[in-house]
């Protein structure tokens, strides 16, 4: 019915807003019109060639710590050239997905749903490293310039009430303290000032919240 072109389609907002939810409904329902999207999930730090990174520094190095929570990864993480090295390794692979992967998909399907973009990379990296300032928006701001341009942008809404219901149940396994989880949602508040982003109301049922990110897909 529509998409005769490369389209990118992103979602953004707060964990338990809803976008995985959403994201997989909007699969669904583009494959049923004959399109065949991919699903490009985003966080910095965490994207696939840095994983096998990890997976081999761990193999190599007794000291690299293990996967999940734990002192001995806080302890690491703390020193500074570890701090440095993980945020320059995440830099980069921030600008390499969103401008090369994202692109590269782009062709070769033809359909991208974003699960979170490069204003959520910001923010994730504006909490962790808040010395950076205007460096690190720079950085960013590279990022989005290079990055292909999306058809539209969601960033989904929801109260604090439902987001905290919705997170109870998904066991993050590097869940945001009280004060981080504030600053975060006072962010994205912030972020849905922005004009360029279609605002939707993700306290809502699933199913009315699908059909009206469906209609604006449509009016595109």
């Amino acid at each position: 019915m529509f998409l005769h072109m490369d389209r990118l389609i992103t979602f953004s907002g707060v964990d338990g807003c809803g976008k995985s939810t959403q994201i997989g409904l909007l699969t669904r329902r583009l494959r049923e019109d004959g399109k065949t999207p991919v699903v490009a999930w985003y966080r910095p730090g965490y994207s696939r060639l840095l994983d096998e990174t990890r997976r081999y520094l761990r193999r190599t190095l007794r000291s690299f710590p293990a996967p999940g929570p734990s002192a001995a990864r806080d302890r690491t993480f703390k020193r500074p050239a570890v701090r440095w090295a993980w945020l320059s390794a995440a830099l980069t692979d921030a600008l390499l997905h969103h401008a090369l992967f994202v692109r590269t998909e782009l062709a070769r399907k033809g359909v991208v749903l974003a699960d979170r973009w490069v204003w959520d990379a910001t923010i994730d990296l504006q909490l962790r490293f808040p010395e950076l300032g205007v460096g690190l928006e720079r950085w960013m701001s590279w990022t989005a310039a290079l990055a292909p341009r999306a058809e539209v942008s969601f960033l989904l809404s929801v109260s604090d009430r439902i987001a905290d219901e919705r997170q109870r149940g998904k066991h993050e396994p590097f869940p945001d303290s009280a004060p981080t989880a504030a600053a975060r949602r006072q962010m994205y508040r912030q972020l849905a000032k922005n004009s360029n982003l279609t605002l939707i109301d993700a306290d809502r049922n699933k199913e009315t919240v699908h059909q009206d990110i469906w209609d604006r897909v449509c009016e595109r």
